[in-house]
């Protein structure tokens, strides 16, 4: 199956958790031990029976956990201070690293990019696309304010990427390797919240009462449900696609249905839409022509 279906999955779910938690707006470090522990928990069941990954998948599952669990905290706090459709349109500005660190990686799909000069001037087309609506960024300050605060995130986006495609093509490129890469990474994004959280509260009971609330509890079930359909998708995706930018690129297209969600539920958004479309267009360009 194409990876493109995945990545559609993918758009939807988690466009559909962006928009939750803008609304819900529950902590995030709270939310995190759903999103990791609670979410390992549920796929552990699948992964006791399905086949083994070799020692070298779990590593790098490991390591991406800790970057999941510092980069989902400050993803979800973004989303509660600034709006879903701020973070959203501005997250694609990463993508670019990643496409070229992944060719310098792997250099094959760039060389055979070098054959093509239509597909080659379509890249460098959506790079100064890209590049031009930085600057509409620049001039409005509240979406300079997102990128100052996401630079971190795309960092952590980078290294996704980058080390998801090197885990699974240390896998056996099946399902099972999604589930095992769910199960560990969760996991451990989970459980360094909760050390977190022992850190910053101790083991005062009375701290811990919010985390079992109903509407907690109901909000990180929704959660759950959401980070597997999103997961799910991606990284069935990232097996198939040569290049992990163009699964990113593609989910780019998030902030469009943000909008239209925001306009009809009449919730403010006060980023320079201009500016974020522009760089979602660049995005899908580069996608349809680095294929």
């Amino acid at each position: 199956m194409s990876w493109v279906f995945y990545a559609t999955l993918c758009l939807f779910v988690s466009t559909g958790y962006k928009v939750f938690n803008q609304h819900y707006k529950i902590n995030a470090s709270i939310l995190m031990l759903y999103r990791g522990i609670g979410l390992s928990l549920v796929v552990l069941p699948i992964v006791l029976i399905a086949p083994h990954q070799p020692k070298e998948f779990y590593y790098y599952a490991i390591l991406l956990g800790f970057i999941i669990s510092f980069m989902d905290n400050l993803y979800l706090k973004g989303v509660s201070k600034f709006g879903a459709g701020p973070i959203s349109r501005v997250s694609p500005l990463y993508i670019l690293a990643s496409l070229v660190i992944w060719w310098i990686i792997s250099p094959e799909g760039f060389y055979l990019l070098l054959e093509n000069k239509l597909k080659l001037a379509g890249v460098i087309f959506s790079i100064i696309t890209v590049v031009f609506a930085l600057f509409f960024i620049k001039s409005d300050k509240l979406s300079n304010n997102i990128i100052k605060y996401c630079f971190p995130i795309y960092i952590g986006c980078i290294c996704i990427d980058v080390f998801a495609k090197l885990m699974f093509n240390a896998g056996d490129g099946t399902v099972n390797s999604v589930y095992s890469y769910m199960c560990v990474s969760s996991f451990v994004a989970g459980f360094i919240n909760l050390m977190y959280l022992i850190k910053k509260n101790g083991f005062n009971k009375d701290a811990y009462n919010s985390v079992f609330e109903k509407r907690t509890v109901t909000c990180g079930l929704m959660i759950i449900i959401f980070i597997f359909g999103a997961m799910y998708g991606r990284n069935n995706a990232v097996i198939i696609a040569d290049n992990p930018a163009y699964v990113s690129a593609f989910t780019s297209m998030s902030p469009v249905i943000i909008a239209l969600y925001n306009k009809f539920v009449n919730f403010e958004d006060k980023t320079n839409k201009v500016a974020g479309f522009l760089i979602v267009f660049g995005c899908i360009m580069l996608s349809f022509f680095a294929k």
